[in-house]
């Protein structure tokens, strides 16, 4: 079954956003120096503009068919050209993160409405996020794998969050950030993710 992410302002943004800033960034390289005696210089700010260009074009097409998929296998997260699959006894622990998450960049890129890549999430830990607002919750997959992070849309979020638990044979643990000590947020803390009575 496809699980697709809730569709938001983060692509228009990212267009607009990418535009202006490469626009003006090619432009103000080439406005200023025109003169052949700068020729060289030019190219080597050209040759890594571009090289950014590239990197920036492959993370937003990327964005364009982020999904994730379940099917009798495993978890699938679809990423661009990048296929990640998780075998269900792969997966070692399931978390329902609720609340107000604290999440920092270690590898990776973000706008509204987008997240990928490395990110710290405190009183949680490293996470691979694959995801679309995760601020206000995700689902957090441990496995042999790695350690990620979905965001299903809205209304398919419980019903994702029960498959992955059915299929992997795992409880579906609750870790509310709001309520979470702020002492504790700076820590990998397990004491404060309960049992949740989602599994059938």
């Amino acid at each position: 079954m496809e699980f697709k992410l809730e569709k938001t302002r983060g692509i228009l943004t990212a267009l607009i956003g990418g535009a202006l800033i490469f626009g003006f960034s090619f432009w103000g390289i080439n406005f200023s120096l025109q003169d052949a005696q700068f020729h060289t210089l030019k190219l080597m700010l050209l040759i890594p503009a571009y090289l950014f260009l590239l990197i920036f074009g492959y993370i937003f097409l990327s964005s364009l068919n982020m999904g994730y998929r379940i099917d009798d296998d495993g978890l699938h997260i679809n990423w661009g050209i990048r296929k990640i699959n998780i075998p269900w006894n792969d997966i070692e622990e399931l978390i329902d993160v609720q609340g107000q998450s604290n999440l920092y960049s270690i590898f990776g890129a973000s706008w509204p409405g987008y997240m990928v890549g490395l990110y710290m999430a405190k009183g949680v830990g490293s996470i691979r996020m694959y995801a679309a607002n995760p601020w206000q919750g995700f689902i957090y997959v441990k496995s042999s794998k790695g350690f990620y992070g979905l965001t299903p849309k809205k209304d398919d979020y419980q019903k994702m969050l029960d498959m992955i638990s059915n299929k992997s044979g795992k409880e579906v643990k609750l870790l509310n950030m709001d309520k979470m000590d702020p002492k504790l947020r700076g820590r990998i803390c397990t004491k404060m993710i309960s049992t949740a009575s989602f599994t059938g």
